[in-house]
């Protein structure tokens, strides 16, 4: 068995460790707008959310087409 340098589980841990300390100086909302500008910037997460976004604007302007369309009749 080799020794390894890096050990992913003690960072997922340190950084979990930090992060619970950083949202016990926040309100509720304040970790909530926090959270979400990181993953608006994240390079993965950012252009996800953007798509997601844009798929949920697509299907409330179909579903309320439909609406509309259905009172018609």
């Amino acid at each position: 068995m080799k020794n390894k340098k890096f050990d992913c589980v003690d960072m997922k841990n340190k950084i979990q460790k930090e992060l619970l300390e950083e949202k016990k100086k926040c309100t509720k909302q304040e970790w909530q707008e926090m959270s979400r500008k990181k993953v608006e910037q994240d390079a993965i997460l950012g252009p996800y959310l953007e798509k997601f976004k844009q798929t949920k604007k697509k299907e409330k302007a179909k579903e309320k087409k439909e609406k509309v369309s259905r009172s018609e009749w």
